[in-house]
């Protein structure tokens, strides 16, 4: 049993120059999954199934396994939560082949791609899922092609999306790092005061003129 429903996340397993470099799901969008990416990874890296927890509505029934009916005759149901296991037939994955699955799979869904969703497209019921084409044999080029893009494209975006990643935690280190400018005048010494100008002392009346004989 695949199924496909409820929330999770993921990170983008991208190759830079040779070298895998893990790009933030967030890239594609806040919706994108929900906190799985690591552990979806390290899943398909190990080569083991795949595996979620879903809510499902079931009937109560009694010891004997007939329905408990309510006072209205009705059937009395409750939710309960099922693990469903996926089988990862291809096996063990290189952070290149994740990248592409993935890649592809961001590509098809969408920005708003529950976990569930995710793992949906990597395998399904009518074995048409990315993976199952994989395990099928299927090169990876034919099935990009299948789904309508190409691998340039899709690696491509994703590669955009690591740069425009990398320069903001560059722009954040920096602000975090950046020594923070002392208060000028904090530091600066106080005015001095100067004195008071003494009052001028009042002029002398000049004496008066003697008059004339």
């Amino acid at each position: 049993m695949k199924l496909i429903k409820s929330t999770g996340f993921f990170l983008i397993a991208a190759m830079a120059v040779g070298a895998p470099i893990l790009v933030a799901a967030n890239d594609f969008g806040d919706d994108f999954a929900s906190g799985n990416s690591s552990a979806l990874i390290e899943t398909l890296r190990n080569g083991e199934d795949l595996s979620y927890d879903i809510e499902v509505e079931k009937t109560i029934v009694d010891e004997t396994g007939a329905p408990i009916l309510d006072t209205e005759g009705n059937e009395q149901t409750e939710i309960v939560i099922e693990t469903v296991t996926v089988v990862n037939s291809v096996g063990s994955m290189g952070f290149g082949e994740i990248s592409l699955a993935l890649g592809l799979a961001g590509e098809l869904l969408g920005d708003d791609a529950s976990y569930e969703t995710v793992v949906g497209a990597l395998y399904n019921d009518e074995g048409t899922g990315i993976l199952d084409k994989r395990d099928s044999g299927m090169g990876w080029g034919k099935i990009f092609l299948e789904e309508g893009t190409t691998v340039g494209a899709v690696m491509s975006d994703l590669k955009a999306s690591e740069r425009a990643l990398a320069m903001r935690a560059v722009a954040k280190n920096r602000a975090e790092n950046r020594p923070q400018r002392a208060d000028a005048s904090a530091n600066r010494p106080s005015r001095i005061e100067r004195p008071e100008r003494a009052d001028r002392p009042d002029r002398p009346e000049p004496p008066a003129r003697p008059g004339r004989p």
